[in-house]
C-alpha cells in the first residue's frame, strides 16, 4: 500500500466485508450456508442480510451483485471470501493453459458455467458445460494449501470441510465482478501484492485460521466464519498486520507460482508455529509486483517476463504411481521424526529401513507418505513451546517442501504434457521401481 495516501488513522481500508461461501445448488438457490458480515471502519462486523425478497437467505447471484454494488462506491473495501480463487499449477500443465489468472477465469467458465441456473454437479456430470475438458485431480494441490498445513484441494469434492464445490460455483462470479467493475477492483495477488491506494479490494480468505480467535456467541458456524473474516481484516488493517501479510515471504520462484495459483491471505510464506498472527514480517528487499498508473493497475512488462522465466523454472517432473523418491536427512533429525507421538507406524518403518552413509540418511518416501509426513510435522511444530525443537522442525519440514515444489504425481487419467526438466534437484534422489 502507498503510505502517503491512507487515511489519517493509518488504516488501508474503510470498511471490510467477510462472505462464508456455499457451491449448493443453483446460483439462483436462497443457500443458509451463504453468509455476509461487514464492518465500517473501527465498528464490530454486523451481519448483511439479503434486499427483501421472498428468499430468505442470499443468493450466490444476489452476493455478485450487491459486491458489484458495494466495490462500486467511493469506499476503500476489502473483501474476503471463503473459496479457492484459481487451480494448481498442475492444472495449467495439464490443460496447456498460458499462466495467466485472467485467461483462466475465461477458460473456466467457459467449460464450466457455473454462473447459469445450474447445479454444479450438472457440469460434474456431463449434463451441462464441458467439464470434462477441464477436470483436476484432488492430489493436486496449491502452494497456499500446503503452507497452510489443513486447506484442502480445490478439487477434493464431497469430503467434510471441502471448498471445491464452492470453488467451481464462485469463480465465474469472481469474473463476473471483474467484467462489471474491471481496474476498480484489485484481485489480490493476481493484479499485483502491493494494492493500489484507496482501491478495494478481493481476496480468498480461510476462515479456520482466525474462527478461533472469537468467541462464537449465537452464530452458527456459517455466520461465525463470515464475521471471523470480517472481523479479522479489519483488526489485522488497524494493527499493521494486514501489511505484512499483503506480502508473505516467498522467494521469487514462489511468488511468480502464486500469482497464478492464488494465495490465501494470511497464511505464511514459511510456517513459523510461534506466529499467532499467520503471517511475517515482509521483506524490505522482496520485488514489487505491480506499480499504479493512474486509474490502471499494471504489472511492469519486464516483470512479467521475468515471473513467466521464474515459473517455467518451478514446473514439476512427474512420478508415476508408487514411485519414491529420497529425503536426505541427518542422524539428528531422523531420531527427531521418530521421536514424535504423531508419525504414523508406515513411515516409521519407512526411516528404520533407511540406509545411512556418512552420517546422512537416505529415507524413501512417495509425494503421498511426504505429505502426510510433513503435515505430522507441522503439527508437532504449531503445538511445541521449545524454540530449539520448533526451529529443527522447521528445517526439516522445509527439506520436505522443496521435494514437493519439484515433483507430483503422474494422473495417468489425464493426457500427460511436455515439461521442462529441472536443472537443480537438491535434497533429491529418484528411486526407479
Amino acid at each position: 500500500m502507498n503510505g502517503s495516501r491512507q487515511r489519517p488513522d493509518m488504516s488501508a481500508f474503510a470498511r471490510y466485508i467477510g462472505i462464508d461461501y456455499s457451491g449448493a445448488e443453483t446460483p439462483m438457490a436462497s443457500l443458509k450456508g451463504l453468509r455476509v458480515y461487514m464492518a465500517d471502519g473501527n465498528n464490530s462486523p454486523i451481519e448483511v442480510l439479503p434486499p427483501a425478497s421472498p428468499r430468505k437467505y442470499w443468493t450466490r447471484r444476489g452476493i455478485a451483485e450487491w459486491l458489484v454494488a458495494r466495490l462500486g462506491e467511493d469506499k476503500a473495501t476489502l473483501v474476503g471470501i471463503d473459496h479457492g480463487f484459481s487451480f494448481p499449477l498442475r492444472y495449467f500443465e495439464v490443460h496447456h493453459l498460458s499462466p495467466d489468472w485472467h485467461e483462466f477465469l475465461d477458460d473456466f467458465q467457459r467449460h464450466w458455467p457455473t454462473d447459469e441456473d445450474i447445479y454444479v454437479d450438472f457440469v460434474r456430470d456431463g449434463i451441462r458445460g464441458n467439464g470434462a475438458a477441464r477436470m483436476g485431480n484432488s492430489r493436486w494441490r496449491r502452494l497456499t494449501e500446503e503452507r497452510s498445513g489443513s486447506a484442502k484441494s480445490v478439487f477434493h469434492f464431497d469430503v467434510h470441510g471441502s471448498v471445491a464445490k464452492s470453488s467451481h460455483a464462485g469463480i465465474p462470479w469472481l469474473r463476473y465482478i471483474r467484467d462489471q467493475l474491471g481496474k476498480r477492483v484489485h484481485f489480490w495477488p493476481f493484479d499485483g501484492w502491493d494494492i493500489p491506494a484507496a482501491h478495494s479490494a478481493i481476496a480468498e480468505a480461510y476462515p479456520a485460521l482466525w474462527s478461533r480467535n472469537f468467541a462464537i456467541e449465537d452464530r452458527t458456524p456459517d455466520q461465525h466464519d463470515a464475521f471471523s473474516i470480517a472481523s479479522w481484516l479489519s483488526r489485522a488493517d488497524r494493527n499493521d498486520r494486514l501489511a505484512a501479510c499483503l506480502n508473505p515471504d516467498l522467494t521469487p520462484p514462489e511468488r511468480a507460482v502464486a500469482q497464478v495459483e492464488g494465495w490465501i491471505l494470511g497464511v505464511p510464506g514459511l510456517i513459523r508455529a510461534n506466529d499467532k498472527t499467520m503471517c511475517r514480517i515482509p521483506n524490505p528487499t522482496a520485488p514489487r509486483t505491480s506499480v499504479h498508473q493512474g486509474s490502471k493497475h499494471v504489472m511492469p512488462e519486464s516483470e512479467k517476463i521475468h515471473n513467466q522465466e521464474t515459473l517455467m523454472a518451478t514446473i514439476r517432473k512427474y512420478l508415476k504411481p508408487g514411485q519414491k523418491v529420497v529425503l536426505l536427512l541427518t542422524e539428528e533429525e531422523c531420531g527427531l521424526i521418530t521421536s514424535l507421538t504423531y508419525i504414523p507406524e508406515e513411515l516409521m518403518q519407512a526411516i528404520y529401513s533407511s540406509k545411512c552413509r556418512d552420517e546422512i540418511v537416505s529415507a524413501r518416501f512417495t509425494l503421498s507418505e511426504l505429505e502426510e509426513l510433513g503435515g505430522c510435522i507441522a503439527a508437532e511444530a504449531n503445538h511445541t513451546k521449545s524454540r530449539k525443537l520448533r526451529k529443527s522442525l522447521d528445517a526439516v519440514f522445509e527439506k520436505i517442501e522443496q521435494l514437493n515444489l519439484k515433483y507430483c504425481d503422474e494422473d495417468s487419467s489425464i493426457q500427460e504434457t511436455s515439461i521442462p526438466q529441472l536443472k537443480k534437484k537438491p535434497n533429491l534422489v529418484l528411486v526407479k521401481k
